[in-house]
């Protein structure tokens, strides 16, 4: 009879152990499946990253002065947005348009902190639509003077294809450092979460001191004023808008396509939209264009460029940067062979956009560039860039281009503090003259 009870007991262990570790798997699997379902409901649609990528790129802002000149830095991973005295001082920066969805929910998160700022210091972030500058939802941020990170959630009772980012400081003098900024679209609240007072019903109201927004296609300026620092500050790309059928200048000699020249291959991929690179020999712009691709160089303060099938072609400075533009949504590959004629086009006097082809950063008393006062290759001589600066002969501000996931951003640095260019980049210079 024991034996029985005992056998029967071990069965129902037995059966109990088996049946626990098969529903440990599908609990587990439950619980996965939802946190799956969680995640696929929050998709990051705007992130700017300046402690990662420590620049402002200006693929995703509007890049704006505060009416002196001064244009937003980032230092040591933190975007310095600054009013420079007290009174009625105002400085913002504006993203790229932002597209919100009627019903969505929409988290936005900013780590940030306040540093040196007066009594009366406001900081201020949320969101704006159309030139006008509308505001559709606009919160205060706590002046802290250590790192703090800010949500806010708000839902449009109308779509707002146009909306913008923005984020403001004012009243009195003071910096707001921004590490990174990041903004969701949820389909519902995250538990514990509430939708801030009145976002869901406020209509947009009109506000001056928002109102300033950059074109979305800028266009460097052809003729800045000569001064110590120049006064024209150059964009990321080229505008579209301005060179959509661009044609050579008159110093950029068409010629036959041909690869009998051809000695090396280079092997190139380019995504989508602009971008941006430098070579360290000379390629035929017709490796580009035949492939569907525009090329453009800033030599001697002028665009020189060739568009997309275009039957003509030029040689590439080889010492200067290069944007090549994808029209298409989908990656271009392309095999491009090194030409042993050189070009015909040399950096001059404003404007250029040269290039470090050295795997490391180059203090700038190791770079040397072919220019001429006429931008043309046959009249040009070298010159040290550490000469021209120290000389005066040439802005001590130097504009790095850079490749990011968005596509093409420029960061500004100062010579006289950072005597060197990164490896591998492209940057603006402006030549104010060249040594008699």
């Amino acid at each position: 009879m024991n034996s029985r009870r005992n056998l029967l007991l071990y069965i129902v262990v037995f059966v109990f152990v088996v049946g626990s570790f098969v529903s440990i798997p599908i609990i587990l699997k439950n619980v996965n499946a939802d946190t799956e379902s969680s995640s696929q409901n929050r998709a990051l649609i705007f992130s700017s990253d300046f402690a990662k990528e420590n620049t402002f790129d200006n693929v995703l802002w509007n890049k704006i002065s505060d009416g002196n000149g001064n244009q937003p830095d980032v230092l040591n991973g933190y975007l310095n947005l600054a009013t420079q005295k007290s009174g009625a001082s105002v400085y913002n920066q504006i993203s790229q348009k932002i597209d919100f969805k009627q019903g969505k929910i929409y988290e936005a998160s900013i780590n940030y902190k306040v540093t040196d700022n007066g009594s009366n210091f406001k900081a201020e972030a949320g969101f704006i639509l159309g030139p006008a500058g509308e505001i559709i939802t606009v919160r205060s941020l706590a002046l802290q003077n250590k790192d703090v990170n800010f949500k806010n959630y708000f839902s449009p009772v109308i779509d707002y294809p146009s909306a913008q980012f923005f984020i403001k400081v004012s009243a009195d003098k003071g910096t707001l450092q921004i590490k990174n900024i990041s903004i969701y679209e949820m389909e519902a609240l995250p538990s514990g979460t509430n939708l801030s007072d009145n976002e869901a019903t406020k209509s947009p109201s009109a506000v001056s001191t928002t109102s300033v927004v950059a074109s979305e296609t800028p266009a460097i300026t052809s003729t800045p004023i000569i001064s110590e620092t120049p006064s024209a500050i150059p964009t990321s790309v080229p505008s579209l808008t301005a060179t959509s059928s661009p044609t050579p200048i008159s110093s950029a000699t068409p010629e036959a396509i041909s690869s009998k020249t051809a000695q090396d291959e280079t092997d190139i991929t380019f995504k989508p939209g602009w971008n941006i690179v430098g070579f360290s020999s000379a390629l035929s712009t017709a490796d580009f264009t035949n492939k569907n691709l525009y090329a453009y160089q800033m030599l001697n303060n002028k665009w020189i460029s060739q568009k997309a099938k275009s039957k003509e072609s030029f040689i590439l400075n080889e010492s200067a940067g290069v944007y090549i533009y994808n029209p298409t949504s989908s990656e271009i590959e392309i095999t491009a062979q090194s030409q042993t004629k050189a070009s015909d086009n040399a950096a001059g006097k404003k404007w250029n956009i040269f290039y470090n082809d050295s795997d490391s950063a180059k203090n700038i008393s190791e770079l040397n560039y072919q220019i001429a006062k006429n931008g043309k290759m046959s009249s040009a001589k070298s010159y040290n860039l550490a000469t021209l600066v120290n000389d005066k002969n040439a802005s001590n501000e130097v504009y790095i281009l850079k490749q990011t996931e968005h596509g093409v951003a420029l960061n500004k640095i100062d010579l006289n503090k950072t005597p060197e260019i990164p490896a591998k980049s492209s940057f603006w210079l402006y030549i104010f003259d060249l040594p008699k």
